[in-house]
């Protein structure tokens, strides 16, 4: 799998995913399950964070695209 055309992952979860997928299978299945499960644990931390970057700025967002269409619309009128 190439991860160099996955925009939206940055360096170092495109390496932890690429290690997820090298490693399986190598090991026995009690090392696979602690691997995975310190996978899952990093996916719920960047999910907590991506929510709370969300809250943050879609009010934001909003706000200044209803600016942006206000100010266009000035701008025709």
């Amino acid at each position: 799998i190439n991860f160099n055309e996955i925009k939206v992952l940055d360096n170092s979860e495109k390496l932890e995913l690429e290690n997820i997928l090298k490693n399986i299978g190598k090991y026995n299945s009690q090392n696979e399950i602690i691997q995975l499960d310190g996978f899952l644990l990093n996916i719920d931390e960047k999910l907590k964070k991506a929510e709370t970057d969300k809250e943050k700025i879609c009010p934001m967002i909003v706000k200044l695209s209803l600016l942006f269409a206000i100010a266009l619309a000035i701008l025709l009128v």
